[in-house]
């Protein structure tokens, strides 16, 4: 219970919620080899997800009471299922002492379902199949040069983070929610990369199109839009804007990138990579084309001192990115630190430091729509100071590699809280 003076506020509000979930995951794997070069690789998976929002709001009005009071009207309680099975086939060939290939496909059935516990919102079940099919090959000029070009397909699905129904209004003016009735993402990958090593010195060069024509994007809107997607309770006020997910727009992605891994010094160690995109967007849904260039850069520095001692620093940096609605913010992040090797280089003791010359990094965006252009500042508060000591145990041999469990298949994961 919380009691507030009359001038302190004449209205206040609380949530409280969760998010709770849980995954199980089965998979087979079985590989026949076919002399030296050739395999044949199968396999069955399946993933069981369950999550969910459970989220209470209370409302005080100190005139009125000097308590909080539920609004039973605000709550959430909102369940999720989504079950895939998969099987999959890869086949590796290899032809001469130059040529490797290998192709395959997946074949993907999932079943999703939802309950919506404080409001009659209807969610019919679904299941669909989804066919990925993937495939690479690589030329060996020599045993330091080749060139590979890959092919993939995809699957995205969305999770709590982007289907959770609850109504965020921390923020009066600017509300938020999730869209449980998201489909997955497709995205048709084609790469062709050439890598080189000279000496010390290793290059990978690559030219990437990456094209998703079912995506999933933010969108702002003001809720005086009669055609917004608004939930039950939302006032229709020219002052307030709103936000959710959409399956709204095709993206393409043209992509070059470099990565360069060098020893310009015996005791150092330098990595770079930089890449530029050309991005297209394009939504029939907003009546919009957005497209533009961004680029990103990446540095990893490391030199090693006598008597155990390393030096190594990293630094990442990106240009604005043009987004469906507007423009994505620029991003800096850096840090420097040294580490002490010692007790017969079994004990490592390390001190990084995050962004020492500033506390924050502003990360500025902008939205425009027909009804409203918004600029927006979000501070992130980057420095920081980490001391770290780790003991190596044992003989630290070698241990025999086994294929691991990698779900990779969702963006939106369960961390967020459902208020």
């Amino acid at each position: 219970t919380v009691a507030l003076e009359t001038n302190q506020a004449s209205y206040r509000e609380r949530s409280r919620g969760r998010t709770p979930g849980h995954e199980v995951t089965f998979q087979t794997d079985f590989t026949q080899p076919f002399g030296d070069k050739n395999a044949l690789e199968l396999g069955l998976k399946a993933i069981f997800r369950r999550t969910g929002s459970v989220a209470t709001v209370d409302g005080l009005t100190p005139t009125q009471s000097p308590d909080f009071a539920p609004l039973a009207g605000r709550a959430t309680d909102f369940s999720y299922s989504q079950d895939v099975q998969s099987a999959y086939g890869i086949y590796s060939l290899g032809v001469g002492k130059k040529f490797t290939a290998n192709l395959g496909t997946r074949l993907e059935r999932t079943a999703i379902g939802a309950e919506f516990r404080t409001t009659p919102t209807p969610f019919e079940p679904r299941s669909y199949l989804t066919l990925l099919p993937n495939g690479s090959a690589r030329y060996a000029f020599t045993d330091a040069n080749s060139l590979r070009f890959a092919y993939s397909r995809r699957i995205t699905r969305p999770f709590i983070d982007y289907l959770n129904p609850f109504v965020d209004r921390s923020d009066a003016k600017n509300i938020g929610y999730g869209n449980p009735n998201l489909s997955p993402e497709l995205t048709d990958s084609y790469e062709l990369s050439y890598s080189t090593t000279v000496k010390t010195t290793t290059i990978n060069a690559a030219a990437s199109v990456r094209h998703t024509g079912n995506a999933i994007e933010l969108i702002r809107f003001a809720t005086t839009n009669p055609s917004a997607p608004l939930p039950e309770g939302v006032p229709v006020d020219p002052s307030i804007t709103a936000q959710t997910f959409a399956n709204v727009a095709a993206n393409t992605f043209y992509q070059f990138n470099v990565y360069l891994s060098a020893k310009p010094m015996t005791k150092m160690d330098l990595s770079v990579g930089p890449d530029v995109q050309y991005i297209v967007r394009r939504s029939p849904a907003l009546n919009t084309e957005r497209r533009g260039f961004t680029a990103g850069i990446n540095v990893n520095a490391s030199y090693k001192f006598d008597k155990g001692l390393t030096l190594q620093g990293f630094a990442f940096g990106s240009l604005p990115t043009p987004e469906i609605q507007g423009t994505g913010a620029a991003n800096l992040y850096y840090q420097i630190g040294a580490k002490k090797t010692f007790m017969k280089e079994k004990a490592d003791l390390s001190l990084n430091i995050a962004s020492p010359f500033n506390a924050y990094w502003p990360y500025r965006s902008t939205t425009t729509t027909a009804t409203f252009d918004e600029r927006t500042e979000n501070r992130s508060y980057q420095r920081g100071f980490r001391l770290n000591f780790s003991y190596r145990f044992g003989q630290g041999g070698q241990t025999k590699q086994r294929k691991s469990i990698n779900n990779d298949d969702t963006k939106g994961g369960g961390s967020k809280q459902g208020g």
